[in-house]
């Protein structure tokens, strides 16, 4: 079983390991996630985990523009592997989302 988000950063929260903090992510990896994925690649198909996981992400079908993933519609995807640490009846998920209309 794997856990599918479509969201471009993601965060969860759980009680787990510290892990080594780069300055931009201090605020949230003082949290303790078990999972952060920045998504600050610029390319790619994997998203690095700086959580305590260290569970890397799979993109499917998702492209890059200007530096961020752009998720234009129809089947893409993030693909979090499963995790035992995940597998829980309580967790908080965070993510930034920019949301795009069509022009008129």
């Amino acid at each position: 079983m794997t856990i599918m988000l479509g969201f471009a950063v993601l965060a969860i929260a759980l009680s787990a390991a510290s892990h080594a903090a780069e300055a931009q992510y201090e605020n949230v990896l003082a949290l303790k996630p078990v999972g952060f994925w920045p998504a600050d690649e610029g390319a790619g198909t994997r998203l690095r985990d700086l959580g305590s996981m260290g569970s890397d992400a799979n993109l499917f079908n998702t492209t890059w523009a200007n530096s961020a993933l752009n998720f234009t519609g129809g089947y893409e995807f993030v693909e979090i592997p499963r995790n035992p640490a995940t597998l829980s009846d309580e967790f908080s998920l965070g993510t930034w989302v920019f949301v795009r209309r069509a022009r008129d």
